[in-house]
């Protein structure tokens, strides 16, 4: 098993946001000052023979500390940053009998509220943005392996802002085929 925390405190000069008369996202200025803090929690390990887990937890606060451009946006939650993210993740391999080299995994998302706004709008927010995800995998010998990931299984509609409204990822597959030499 291993647990880490990690905390941060980060500001930043002269960010580039979408121009508040253009929110496309298409066209930038150069605004005052962004503010993050947090902490990020990270639970993980075999926790039974062949099952690995992984579990984080994000606590964040970003916001606008500084804006020479449009004052009124100072104090406002950072588009695109929630206040919570949880992540989940489970990996089960098989490496005894038949089912010798197949891999089976599960993933949970889940992102709190985000602000839709700058400056922010009381009661207009997106709704929190969660996906599920699953992988299979099959090493057919040790240097040849084959995986299907899935994301958003659900096809979950999920909303982001970037001044501009952007629908999420939706249901995806993909297959690869690796090879190590």
């Amino acid at each position: 098993m291993s647990f880490e925390v990690g905390l941060f405190d980060v500001t930043r000069d002269n960010v580039a946001i979408p121009n508040p008369a253009n929110p496309s996202g298409f066209f930038s200025v150069v605004t005052g000052q962004q503010h993050s803090h947090g902490i990020e929690v990270n639970l993980g390990g075999e926790i039974l023979p062949n099952l690995k887990i992984n579990a984080v937890a994000t606590f964040l606060h970003a916001l606008v500390s500084k804006d020479d451009n449009v004052p009124s946006q100072k104090g406002s939650d950072l588009l695109g940053a929630p206040r919570r993210v949880y992540n989940f993740s489970a990996n089960y391999t098989f490496d005894t009998g038949d089912l010798k080299g197949l891999e089976l995994g599960v993933s949970y998302y889940y992102a709190s509220r985000l602000e839709a706004t700058l400056p922010n709008t009381y009661g207009f927010t997106l709704a929190p943005q969660q996906m599920l995800g699953a992988s299979l995998a099959y090493s057919i010998t040790d240097n040849l392996k084959l995986e299907i990931n899935a994301a958003n299984l659900t096809n979950q509609s999920n909303w982001t802002s970037n001044g501009a409204l952007y629908h999420g990822e939706p249901r995806t597959v993909s297959a690869s085929l690796t090879y190590k030499y």
